[in-house]
C-alpha cells in the first residue's frame, strides 16, 4: 500500500465554535495484480478542545475504494467502488453510530457517493438510474453503553432491485452482576427506497423468497431468541427460541393431503413457533436512535 498524500487539518465550527480536526489520506494498494485507489476523510469535535479521538464528542468518517477489481452483476460488467460512512456521537457513557456501506458503479464520483449530512446516499440505482448504489447495501445502527449493553439493528439487501432488506436486531442488558439478559431478532424490512433509507426496523417474516408459488408480502411474524449470558464461560446462549418455519407462504405446511414423505423425512406437518410483531416492538422497543454531528 502507497499513501500519496496525507493532511491534517485543525479549524473551527461556525455554528458552535467547537473544534473540529480533520485528517484525509490518498492512496493506493494492489490487489490481485490489480492497482487501486482509496480515500479516507475523518472529521471528529471534541466536545472540549483534544487531540484524541477518544475523547467525547462526535465526528463523521469517510472512506471509498476505487475501481475494484472484480464486478458485480447488480452493478453491470465493469468494475464497482465500495464507499462507507459512519457517523457517531461519543458521549461519557455511551456511543451512538451510523455506519452505512454499499457498492457503486464506478462510473460515479466523490459528489454523487455522499449525501448533504455526508453519509452514503440512500437512493439505488434502481430507483434513479443515473445515480445510487447498485447492491450489497449495509446499514448498522447502534447505542452501547460503556459496558457494552444497548441495542444494535443491522440490515442488508444484495441488490439494488430486491424488495427488502434482511435485518437483525439484538438488545442486552445489565440487569445485575449475574443476570445479563438479551433478546435478538430476525426478519425482512421494506426496500430502503421505499420511505425507510438506513432503517433497521423489521416489520415482516418472508419464509417463501424464492420457492414454488413464493410471495414477498410476508406474515406479521419475526424469528426470535432470547438469551442470557453464561458468566462462566464469557459467552451469551440461547435460552428459548422462536425460529421454526416452513419454506412457504404462510410459514406452515399442513401434510395431511400430501400421501409422500415431504420435509422432516417423515411426512410430518410443520406449523411455525415464530413470535408476533406487536411482541418485537414491545421486547424491542424503539430503534437505536442515529446521531447528526454538526461539521459544516
Amino acid at each position: 500500500m502507497k499513501v500519496s498524500e496525507a493532511t491534517l487539518k485543525r479549524s473551527k465550527v461556525a455554528s458552535t465554535g467547537k473544534i473540529k480536526y480533520t485528517s484525509k489520506l490518498e492512496g493506493s494498494f494492489t490487489y490481485n495484480s490489480t492497482q487501486q485507489k482509496f480515500k479516507i476523510k475523518f472529521q471528529h469535535v471534541p466536545d472540549t478542545d483534544s487531540t484524541s479521538s477518544g475523547a467525547t464528542g462526535e465526528g463523521l468518517v469517510q472512506m471509498w475504494q476505487d475501481g475494484v477489481s472484480a464486478t458485480d452483476g447488480n452493478c453491470g460488467s465493469d468494475p464497482y467502488d465500495v464507499v462507507t460512512s459512519v457517523a457517531y456521537k461519543n458521549t461519557s457513557d455511551n456511543l451512538s453510530f451510523r455506519a452505512v456501506k454499499a457498492k457503486f458503479a464506478n462510473s460515479m464520483t466523490k459528489n454523487e457517493f455522499f449525501d448533504s449530512t455526508g453519509e452514503v446516499v440512500g437512493t439505488s440505482s434502481a430507483d434513479n438510474s443515473s445515480a445510487g448504489w447498485c447492491a450489497d447495501f449495509n446499514v448498522v445502527r447502534a447505542n452501547i453503553d460503556k459496558n457494552g449493553f444497548g441495542k444494535v439493528g443491522y440490515a442488508w439487501q444484495a441488490g439494488k432491485s430486491d424488495g427488502y432488506t434482511r435485518t437483525f436486531n439484538i438488545k442486552t442488558v445489565y440487569n445485575s452482576a449475574d443476570n445479563q439478559t438479551g433478546n435478538a431478532f430476525f426478519g425482512f424490512n421494506p426496500h430502503p427506497d421505499n420511505g425507510s433509507y438506513r432503517s433497521t426496523n423489521i416489520d415482516r417474516m418472508i419464509c417463501n423468497w424464492a420457492g414454488p408459488g413464493n410471495n414477498h408480502t410476508g406474515v406479521a411474524k419475526i424469528q426470535r431468541q432470547k438469551l442470557s449470558y453464561a458468566s462462566t464461560a464469557n459467552v451469551w446462549k440461547s435460552i428459548q427460541d422462536n425460529i421454526t418455519f416452513a419454506p412457504t407462504t404462510s410459514c406452515d405446511f399442513d401434510n395431511s393431503s400430501y400421501s409422500t414423505t415431504t420435509f422432516g423425512g417423515s411426512g410430518a406437518s410443520i406449523t411455525s413457533n415464530l413470535e408476533s410483531i406487536s411482541n418485537y416492538l414491545s421486547k424491542y422497543g424503539s430503534q437505536p436512535t442515529k446521531p447528526s454531528p454538526t461539521l459544516e
